[in-house]
């Protein structure tokens, strides 16, 4: 375990006051008034822009959900979940946009527990009512708070530090297009919804083998780079 600064338990004044810190910002995530219900849906897939979204119950995110800052670096993404959390193997949350959500301005409220599974990478402060529970290789841009229960632990990264430098929205490629590697070929948004031609230098271009839907772009090309293959 490796901690940067001290370790402070039981009733130490500044433990307790700590909880009674995250008790207060638990109550005040859950009585914000909700802007968009996503419950029944799965987060993986779903690109998202600042905004605080509600499941009246459960949550589940299986694949990527993009958190879409528009640019804007005090970017707020609050999430009140009715029970549980949970994450599938694999799961990562991603912050799109030129200047990025600081950590600190994506909270996620939670009426119960969380479980984030094998080698999520998650951005954003977890408050939970019960307990949260990081399985082997799970990582936490953010925070990890449980009001009444444990934060269990297994070979994880847990930093309170912003979040990582964002991906930048570029140029998407619309796979599902014929011609697929003419420069007409493209979009400005994530999602696909606009057809593009790719600007003659300076562009990022976010690649995606699957096309419209933005999974699997995680790997950015210069404008430069040459593709022999798939």
């Amino acid at each position: 375990i490796v901690i940067n600064g001290a370790v402070y338990t039981g009733a130490d004044p500044i433990a307790v006051q700590a909880h009674a810190d995250a008790a207060s910002a638990f109550t005040v995530l859950k009585t914000e008034a909700s802007g968009t219900n996503l419950t029944g849906q799965n987060l993986g897939g779903l690109t998202l822009n600042p905004g605080v979204y509600t499941f009246d119950t459960s949550a589940q995110l299986t694949g990527i959900l993009y958190l879409n800052t528009m640019g804007d670096p005090n970017a707020i993404f609050h999430f009140q979940i009715g029970t549980t959390l949970t994450t599938a193997v694999l799961s990562s949350v991603v912050t799109l946009g030129l200047n990025g959500a600081p950590g600190l301005n994506i909270f996620w409220q939670i009426g119960s527990s969380a479980t984030l599974g094998t080698n999520t990478a998650f951005d954003g402060n977890i408050v939970a009512q019960a307990s949260i529970t990081l399985t082997t290789g799970a990582a936490i841009r953010g925070r990890a708070l449980a009001l009444d229960g444990a934060v269990t632990m297994d070979s994880n990264s847990v930093s309170n530090a912003a979040a990582a430098p964002p991906l930048s929205l570029g140029t998407y490629w619309k796979g599902a297009v014929s011609n697929l590697w003419s420069e007409t070929n493209w979009s400005t948004d994530p999602t696909g919804s606009n057809n593009t031609s790719l600007p003659p230098s300076g562009a990022n271009v976010v690649f995606s083998v699957t096309g419209v839907t933005p999974i699997n772009q995680n790997t950015t090309l210069d404008f430069d780079a040459s593709i022999g293959s798939l």
